[in-house]
């Protein structure tokens, strides 16, 4: 008899303990007995146990004949979800629009890189479209394509003419852009967004807490504050009521975790909560280019899950979005389908879809247009010219041996992810993160998965009794 390797168990109170199967995407309640039984059987060791139980086991992939039958079912499962993925994931294509920024903000990844001031230009934008239309001429993949308006920072005065270009190439494709911009001259761009509405799904913009704590993280070059003009930006926007997403992020470490709670407040008092375009996040500051100062400063993602859980909308305590949370948002969806098949007197039976890696990143389907003529496979690789796969302008190009690295990074293809017990549930981590942290993409970095896992077991074990 082979216990699964790929079953975990987490304590979340007296007398129950979820058990967390990555081959199915399960979730049972066992017992004290029931986690004794399943030890002694783990230890190879006779057990008291009723046949219809193993049988019940077998059936939820808990227990298997032989080690072989486990694997077989592993690597099936994986081989299915890594061929839909391919056919059926979107393209990410993420126009770099601007080098450089007006902002100087001390945990900027982009600032380790020192770009020379550089901007697309109308002839880099329709070269970029020319290779998009390459990969579109791809009839296997049904995903359809996303676009994004990255920087440096994308809306900025003198580029004002690229992004108008931008949207309206995205539009006539019947397409959507999400912008990433620091909100400063958002006022300025309102009319041209408004301009594109049907071009346009989300505008995220980012503040770092209340005034006094966000004026000293997000400064201009010259160290003048930001928050009132950021603010006055967001607001220009909702004014106009266009059919798009308002997406607030706030970049935390240890120094603006506090803070948390006051900024929820803030949003309160700008009536943004009450506005179903808005969404909060609180995300954890990373040092994914290693050139960081000041490590002592970060958070791991579990600390900071702990400290949002109490304030996230998933309680009803608080505005922030979970889903920055990549680990947990499975578990998520599995605990609210249940509770919500349960109210209405149904069975739940979840769909379960691995995933087998962490992000569109990791399977070639991310490409980053960037003013220097390079094709960069993540917007965090940007200005790293070793890490460029190719290029487009001003003629295309790809690096195969570049790319190949890139190519196929799933679970299946990291020896510590192909034997991990939760390997399904958090895709492997961020390639460029494990890249940059261990010289190899195939040694990988976790991101406290697991312990962000026990953190939400033990929150929600508390909030249902």
């Amino acid at each position: 008899m082979h216990v699964a390797r790929r079953i975990r168990v987490f304590d979340t109170g007296s007398n129950r303990h979820l058990l967390c199967n990555a081959l199915t995407g399960e979730i049972l309640v066992l017992s004290d007995a029931g986690l004794r039984l399943l030890d002694a059987l783990a230890r190879g060791e006779p057990a008291a146990c009723d046949s219809s139980v193993v049988e019940q086991w077998k059936r939820k992939s808990i227990l298997f004949d032989a080690p072989e039958e486990e694997e077989r079912q592993f690597v099936e499962l994986c081989r299915k979800s890594w061929i839909e993925f391919q056919r059926s994931a979107p393209r990410q294509y993420t126009f770099v629009v601007n080098t450089h920024c007006n902002f100087e903000c001390g945990y900027c990844f982009e600032k380790a890189y020192d770009l020379p001031t550089r901007t697309l230009s109308i002839e880099q934008v329709d070269a970029a479209f020319a290779v998009l239309d390459r990969f579109s001429k791809n009839r296997r993949q049904t995903g359809g394509a996303q676009y994004e308006l990255f920087g440096g920072e994308p809306l900025l005065p003198g580029s004002r003419h690229i992004v108008d270009y931008l949207l309206a190439r995205i539009g006539d494709r019947g397409g959507k852009a999400s912008i990433q911009t620091n909100g400063y001259h958002l006022s300025s761009f309102v009319d041209l967004i408004a301009a594109h509405r049907n071009s346009v799904s989300q505008v995220q913009v980012t503040l770092d807490g209340p005034r006094n704590i966000h004026d000293r993280r997000r400064v201009r070059k010259g160290g003048q504050p930001t928050f009132d003009q950021v603010v006055s930006g967001i607001d220009a926007l909702t004014r106009k009521e266009l059919p798009l997403r308002i997406n607030v992020r706030m970049n935390v470490d240890r120094r603006n975790v506090d803070y948390l709670a006051d900024m929820a407040a803030v949003y309160d008092e700008k009536g943004w909560t009450k506005n179903p375009h808005f969404a909060f996040v609180a995300a954890p500051v990373d040092n994914r280019c290693g050139k960081l100062s000041g490590p002592d400063a970060l958070m791991g993602w579990h600390e900071l899950f702990e400290r949002v859980f109490p304030l996230s909308t998933d309680l009803g305590g608080g505005p922030f979005d979970l889903s920055v949370f990549k680990t947990a948002s499975y578990f998520r969806y599995y605990v609210q389908a249940a509770r919500e098949s349960l109210a209405m007197g149904k069975h739940f039976a979840p769909e379960f879809i691995p995933k087998v890696l962490y992000c569109e990143a990791a399977g070639l389907k991310l490409f980053a247009f960037h003013p220097d003529g390079r094709i960069y496979p993540c917007p965090e690789a940007i200005g790293t010219e070793a890490l460029a796969i190719g290029v487009y302008h001003p003629a295309f190009h790809i690096d195969r041996g570049r790319a190949r690295r890139w190519r196929h990074q799933t679970i299946l293809n990291r020896a510590r992810c192909r034997t991990c017990d939760i390997s399904t549930f958090c895709g492997g981590g961020c390639v460029l993160t494990a890249l940059m942290a261990n010289g190899s993409m195939s040694e990988p970095v976790c991101e406290n998965a697991a312990d962000v896992m026990q953190c939400y077991f033990e929150k929600i074990g508390a909030t249902s009794g």
